[in-house]
């Protein structure tokens, strides 16, 4: 049984301001500071409520569980289960209790970093929006005292400068006028400036932000998110967005924020368990497991394209590692290896995969005159049925030949075959099927291909590295897997480049879900195997791509475009990001 902690922990520590005195700021400081200061107490007096409150579930906890072990020689099992029920109910909401006076207490250290005034059209009066990394409410009043970044009225504080401003909520596009616009930097309970919003401002809390987080390591940004990223992070409509972005650009902390955003903004069908993230090292499984918690959402499953390899292949083909491919190109040199990888992680070499499939798939089956229930069921048939379904695995694509023969026979013969006549009937088929390891097929491939030296095994017969995904693929097409991710909503690809086209072809076989892709396509591993947005987007249907490129210290371009698949447009946008560098 899970328990809650009893501990009583002291309120928000409420102390003084010393950085200068009060009379010499500004009077719109003061009243910042002042609001602050109420924001916390407000805040304490919902953790001091918590803590009453939790000491009473506490000991309503061990009041049952004193009853139960007092009483339970004289209880029935029905008033055992119910008791340990109502224990279990009380921890429960304990745990609740915890797990919110936690996230009170440290918003408290940075409640908000934003300020704007919204006054709506049609309406006299200015509503004060606070804007912070969580949403609170004082529950005694109904009023909503921060909102979450991640709410529809919050992109008028990443997308607008004070003026005529709208933005789009569930209930339509509200528009109306920004007269007022600030930014804070508040740590530790404590405001360190605030600033009236412009051009310049923004982009010296830019400034400010960037320099600290060399020392803070990578942290959320949403204090600093500028419009063009606020656009990729609410992007609720590319089915794939890819994000190529060159160091420093901010792609993976877009691409986390992105995930926090989509999980608060469909919170109703996506969880974090609904999420997967691809990714070959653990820096961004910690990058991770920092930030989505700090951004209010529980941390995701991960798993490497190397152990997506070794489930689908059911654990029974041995294979080179990524990196053992890797170490053999930069150390040992060997030509060999310098001409099978590029072949193989080619968007060409995809083409032939496919065409060499569409072959095996013609020549597989040598149809002979069958026998059921004493009836003729004729070799063009079988062969011209068993092609129809060209493209599903073997096995699906023999139950529906099995199917069809049945039918017609049924309908030409007027007779139902026998549970024994149709076991018979299938075994038949699949003996007109040649039987060839999926190994053999595949080196079969590069004989067919005319260059059987682009086969080679690794040491210890093992696949190369750059051979696991081709033969998954082959595998995926001709035979069929059993999908353990099928139920993923969403999935994220970090460090794309360091992907093949057949690799991305098998993830879209895989997970017919929305995708968030990012990386950069010059810092790939391999340099004899790096995919590009455009060779990605040539692959994924339905791409969204998205190009962040430092030019300078203070220029940050962003072009973005369609995937070929559904439209050769492009639009191309530069934004200047003036951070005084």
């Amino acid at each position: 049984m899970n328990h809650f902690s009893t501990d009583t922990v002291p309120a928000i520590e409420m102390s003084a301001e010393q950085e200068m005195p009060g009379a010499e700021w500004p009077a719109s400081e003061r009243e910042e500071r002042a609001r602050l200061e109420a924001i916390k107490a407000n805040l304490n007096r919902a953790v001091l409520a918590i803590n009453s409150r939790l000491q009473r579930y506490t000991q309503d906890v061990k009041d049952q569980k004193s009853y139960l072990w007092e009483n339970k020689a004289g209880m029935d099992h029905v008033e055992k289960v119910s008791t340990r029920q109502s224990i279990q109910q009380s921890v429960m909401v304990g745990e609740k209790l915890l797990a919110r006076r936690n996230r009170l207490r440290r918003l408290a250290q940075s409640p908000y970093f934003g300020r704007v005034d919204f006054v709506r059209e049609g309406h006299q009066g200015a509503e004060e929006i606070y804007i912070g990394i969580h949403h609170y409410e004082d529950e005694q009043q109904g009023k909503d005292l921060v909102f979450d970044w991640r709410a529809p009225i919050s992109t008028i504080f990443y997308d607008h400068e004070t003026g005529p401003v709208r933005f789009s909520s569930p209930s339509g596009v509200v528009e109306g006028v920004m007269p007022l616009k600030r930014q804070f930097r508040i740590r530790h309970g404590q405001m360190e400036f605030m600033l009236e919003s412009s051009i310049n401002i923004i982009d010296d809390v830019l400034q400010k932000e960037l320099s600290r987080a060399t020392d803070e390591g990578m942290k959320n940004i949403v204090a600093t998110i500028q419009r063009d990223q606020n656009a990729i992070i609410r992007n609720e409509h590319a089915h794939a967005l890819v994000i190529q972005g060159v160091a420093g650009s901010g792609k993976t902390s877009i691409a986390l924020h992105r995930i926090a955003f989509l999980l608060y903004r469909f919170k109703d069908t996506l969880t974090s368990s609904d999420i997967l993230i691809i990714s070959p090292n653990r820096v961004f499984s910690d990058y991770i497991s920092n930030v989505l918690p700090e951004l209010g959402e529980e941390s995701v499953g991960e798993i490497g394209m190397e152990a997506l390899a070794t489930e689908l292949l059911e654990y029974k083909i041995r294979f080179q590692s990524f990196y053992e491919q890797t170490a053999l190109l930069l150390e040992i040199h060997d030509d060999g290896v310098k001409q099978r990888i590029p072949v193989k992680s080619s968007v060409d070499f995809l083409s032939t995969l496919d065409r060499y499939i569409e072959h095996v798939e013609n020549s597989s089956l040598s149809a002979v005159d069958l026998h059921v229930g004493g009836h003729l069921v004729p070799a063009w048939f079988i062969e011209e049925n068993y092609k129809k379904h060209r493209g599903r695995p073997t096995t699906e694509r023999i139950s529906l030949l099995a199917a069809a023969i049945e039918q017609n026979i049924g309908i030409y013969y007027n007779y139902d075959i026998t549970p024994a006549e149709r076991n018979e009937m299938k075994a038949a088929l699949r003996a007109m099927i040649h039987k060839v390891t999926l190994r053999t097929v595949y080196k079969n491939l590069f004989n067919w291909m005319g260059h059987p030296e682009l086969f080679k095994p690794a040491k210890g017969s093992r696949l190369e590295y750059a051979d696991v995904f081709p033969l998954i693929y082959m595998k995926l097409r001709l035979e069929g897997v059993s999908n353990p991710w099928k139920d993923v909503k969403h999935l994220l690809i970090d460090e794309m480049q360091d992907y093949t086209p057949v690799q991305y072809a098998v993830v879209s076989r895989l997970f017919l879900c929305r995708k968030t892709i990012l990386g950069d396509a010059n810092q790939s591993v391999n340099p004899y195997s790096s995919s590009t947005a455009e060779s990605i987007a040539s692959v994924v249907r339905n791409a969204t791509c998205v190009k962040l490129g430092r030019v300078n210290t203070n220029l940050l371009l962003l072009e973005q475009w369609k995937s070929p698949l559904r439209s050769t447009k492009r639009l191309k946008t530069a934004c200047r990001f003036n951070a005084g560098m």
